[in-house]
């Protein structure tokens, strides 16, 4: 996929004519009442999901919390999820990050052709770079390069012993890695999440076997806990320590509270540099890697060489939207403006900032 220095404006007409072409073949109104034409994009992307639930049963996943039961699809088609994230005030074709594989298995036998469905149509009419994370291997990984020959690959593991994902053998998916690799897609080691008393145990091995597969690079992922999966961790496993480390009081039975697990993921980026593994600090920075992109949005930055854009789609971006603004700083590190007249909206920052890659500070 090859990513050309089109301007904003020219990326927002894209999206115009993305919902002008597509319109009579979706049910706008099904379509513009769906999750993905609303929501915000997380710190890592937008999160596409072609699915809800999943049936792997591991220890720590919350999915159950979040009053999701059963494996079920997507009932949007490719095109209709294409219009949906054409409408999403705060997307942006080629440039927005796609995550896929957060509330479900993106590979299960229920999701699978829905997975590559969404990934053909965003390919095909957004062209933004996408990222797959998974425990399963897909039954035709070819796909994925037809799909996006780019694409960010992560295969997750939480233990090399596998005690916390029963239903996925660790062997299992290493042996896929070297199946993807093989076939020249940048496959990236997710470990994730890091579970106290369980993850640093024979980390070593499974670093190592990650590397024997091929791998170059991991993501470091931490813990999020319900009171429902505290306590199986905790009982199960013994595991005190998981107790101290949660960040704050849980708000009521649903609520995810991460872990403090920074001392771990120090102990492990330590053993990964001494086999030359490359660390990515999140995992938007292995999409950012795979699809040859730049990204200094945050401290951790920059990933890739990350050159500073054109000033001028600023002043036309928001002559369109009938504001004047003036820019006070416009560096590599941050955009810094002052609205003059006129109604600034919360997603004017969001798409400034996923085109530039900058963090964007209005005054």
């Amino acid at each position: 996929m090859i990513y050309t220095k089109e301007k904003l404006m020219d990326l927002l007409d894209a999206k115009r004519q993305i919902l002008k072409d597509l319109r009579d073949a979706v049910n706008v109104r099904k379509v513009v009442n769906n999750e993905h034409s609303q929501r915000k994009p997380i710190f890592c992307g937008m999160t596409v999901h072609p699915g809800d639930g999943c049936s792997l049963g591991c220890l720590y996943c919350y999915v159950c919390d979040m009053e999701i039961s059963g494996v079920k699809a997507s009932d949007l088609t490719g095109v209709e999820l294409v219009y949906a994230l054409a409408f999403n005030k705060y997307f942006l074709p080629k440039k927005t990050l796609i995550a896929i594989g957060s509330i479900t298995e993106p590979f299960l036998p229920e999701i699978e052709s829905k997975t590559y469905e969404f990934m053909e149509s965003i390919s095909k009419y957004l062209k933004n770079p996408i990222q797959v994370s998974t425990k399963l291997c897909p039954s035709d990984p070819r796909r994925l390069i037809e799909c996006d020959e780019c694409i960010s690959f992560l295969m997750s593991f939480s233990s090399y012993l596998g005690e916390l994902e029963p239903s996925v053998n660790v062997l299992d998916r290493i042996e896929c890695l070297k199946k993807i690799i093989s076939l020249g897609i940048e496959a990236v080691g997710f470990i994730r999440p890091i579970v106290p008393g369980i993850t640093e145990k024979h980390i070593d091995e499974l670093l190592i076997s990650l590397k024997e597969a091929g791998v170059r690079a991991i993501v470091l992922g931490s813990l999020r806990v319900t009171p429902r999966v505290l306590n199986i961790l905790s009982k199960r496993f013994h595991l005190k320590e998981i107790s101290k480390r949660v960040k704050r009081r849980f708000k009521d039975r649903n609520d995810q509270v991460p872990l403090d697990v920074r001392d771990l993921k120090m102990k492990i980026k330590k053993i990964a540099k001494e086999l030359g593994l490359r660390i990515f600090p999140f995992a938007c920075s292995a999409n950012i890697i795979s699809h040859k992109m730049s990204c200094n949005l945050c401290h951790l930055g920059p990933c890739g060489r990350h050159k500073i854009g054109d000033e001028e789609s600023i002043y036309e971006y928001f002559e369109s939207r009938r504001i004047k603004v003036e820019v006070l700083e416009f560096s590599r590190d941050i955009i810094v403006l002052k609205i003059v007249k006129g109604k600034y909206q919360s997603y004017d920052k969001v798409l400034l900032e996923t085109y530039y890659k900058i963090p964007v500070k209005v005054k």
